[in-house]
């Protein structure tokens, strides 16, 4: 999995690439095999780019609890990987989200995932997702949703017969 993530990180294929003060944002484990792939579809923070990490500290130590309690391991990664250079905060593009579709694809494919989450903007996406969720910030900010994240979760995972 660490391979995967390098090649992420070295990845040049669209143009937010060539820009040198931003490297795509890769995927982050909480251990393997992986039960549950997070896509989050929010662009790319300043502080993701500058500490290469998809959640902070605070949210992934709530996500990791909650795991802990179902005895699954997670991943999170974002819809695109890298920051857009200019000061745009608004939605990532479609053409943004085709560019780096293949990266979700790949994540899928090599990770394995009982459950693919969409979290946010993922409407431009191809992927199939199992469920789709409005914002962890909300969610995570909350410890009743944390409950209902956990509990649909949950379901959902029992849906599928895992």
């Amino acid at each position: 999995m660490s391979s995967l993530r390098t090649r992420q990180q070295s990845c040049k294929e669209c143009k937010l690439c060539e820009n040198m003060n931003v490297s795509p944002v890769a995927i982050e484990f909480s251990g393997s095999p992986v039960d549950v792939l997070f896509v989050i579809g929010a662009h790319v923070k300043q502080r993701q780019d500058d500490y290469q990490e998809v959640l902070s500290a605070p949210d992934k130590k709530i996500l990791e609890l909650l795991f802990q309690k179902l005895k699954l391991k997670f991943a999170v990664t974002l819809l695109v990987k890298c920051k857009n250079s200019e000061a745009f905060v608004g939605p990532n593009t479609k053409k943004e989200v085709k560019d780096c579709e293949h990266w979700i694809k790949t994540e899928i494919d090599e990770l394995g995932p009982k459950l693919v989450v969409g979290v946010g903007n993922v409407k431009y996406s191809s992927v199939k997702f199992d469920m789709v969720i409005e914002s962890f910030n909300k969610i995570l900010s909350s410890s009743p949703r944390t409950d209902i994240l956990l509990y649909d979760i949950e379901a959902a995972i029992n849906d599928k017969h895992i």
